[in-house]
């Protein structure tokens, strides 16, 4: 009999400021000689030692109902508890990182095994949803959370500048004034400005920006929640690779309602928790241990409509389609892998093209929007 692990309603599991949570679920088709073991990975490069945070193993599994209680207010044995009904099943088995470490976004798998082989696997994602916690985190994290650039994700940044050119030329009128929302060093300057914007970036650190605007490109630290702008104050607004970050997306999109001038536009680009190699392993994993909101397209067009807009276009970059189909169990992108060389970028720019047209299935979503 094939085993089933029913009774969750989704993969995604918020952890509160207490980062504690309780799961219950129900197992059929287990024999007694199974196991059952929990690991605790990140989402990012997942590895034993190194980054493996721990595993707990179960025994003598039956067809029940199960209560998982998962502490995470530091890493020890008691942090993962498995319940069969009211009893409590002590783990046969347990290895702690020495390092202790937790990231905001975590794997937890459950893996069912018999004689040595894996008969059923699901990965929940936790993620932390404690403002104090993520906060502690990027300070410690600091430069351990940079961006990557190597030949992939260098194709990726200039598509994506070319495809938020042309959108930004198609949308928004020539000598706008624009807010770039967490912007880093603005897209806009990386551009050179062409369409004569009035641009304001706004960040909480601008390591290298100028004392004084530039070609009509002004620097003011801050957060995107906590601004000094006054409402309907911009043409448009621009806000990349941040809303996934943030704990309350829907609360910020209502906040940068008010910013927006009458018939304003947003553009917005995000991961796409839905994208193609997430759909070949059966699962949704965050594309980064920072990312706490990762969505899919149609969760974001959802979230919009609700906060006050209305979708003018979708595009995405980016199709994941050269992937290892044949490995069912760890299924990779080979051009995020082996294939990440100069002598292959002409195929990644194919495939960059090829996610254009197909946003729900793209890595990354590009969605302009107009204020209602």
């Amino acid at each position: 009999m094939n085993i089933s692990l029913s009774g969750l309603k989704s993969n995604r599991i918020n952890i509160s400021g207490t980062k504690k949570a309780e799961l219950s679920f129900s197992l059929e088709g287990v024999e007694a000689s199974d196991d059952m073991t929990i690991d605790c990975y990140p989402v990012e490069n997942p590895s034993h030692p190194d980054r493996h945070i721990g595993y707990w193993v179960f025994s003598s599994l039956n067809k029940d109902n199960y209560t998982l209680r998962v502490d995470l207010t530091s890493v020890r044995r008691m942090s993962i508890r498995l319940f069969q009904k009211n009893r409590e099943l002590s783990s046969v088995s347990c290895w702690l990182n020495p390092k202790g470490f937790l990231d905001p976004v975590i794997d937890l798998q459950m893996v069912i095994r018999r004689e040595d082989r894996i008969e059923k696997m699901l990965h929940l994602i936790l993620s932390l949803r404690d403002p104090k916690e993520l906060e502690r985190f990027y300070k410690e994290d600091g430069e351990g959370g940079a961006y990557h650039i190597d030949t992939l994700n260098l194709t990726f940044h200039k598509r994506r500048m070319k495809v938020l050119k042309r959108l930004f030329r198609k949308y928004v009128r020539g000598g706008a004034y624009v807010a770039d929302l967490g912007s880093g060093i603005g897209f806009l300057k990386l551009l050179g400005n062409p369409y004569k914007y009035r641009v304001y970036c706004l960040d909480l650190d601008f390591p290298h920006h100028p004392e004084q605007a530039v070609n009509d490109i002004f620097y003011i630290l801050g957060n995107v929640l906590d601004y000094p702008f006054q409402e309907h104050s911009f043409d448009a607004l621009y806000s990349g690779e941040v809303v996934e970050h943030l704990l309350n997306p829907e609360e910020a999109l209502h906040s940068w309602r008010d910013l927006l001038k009458d018939k304003g536009i947003l553009v917005l680009t995000t991961p796409n928790l839905k994208r193609m190699i997430n759909r070949a392993r059966g699962y949704d994993l965050p594309l980064s241990k920072e990312h706490v909101n990762e969505m899919s397209l149609q969760e974001w067009e959802e979230i919009l409509t609700k906060s006050g807009f209305n979708i003018l276009r979708k595009r995405g970059i980016y199709l994941e389609l050269l992937l290892t189909w044949w490995r069912r169990k760890n299924i990779v992108d080979i051009l995020q892998s082996r294939w990440n060389k100069k002598a292959f970028v002409p195929l990644m720019k194919f495939f960059m093209m090829l996610g254009y047209r197909l946003p729900s299935h793209a890595l990354d979503m590009m969605i302009v929007a107009q204020k209602k």
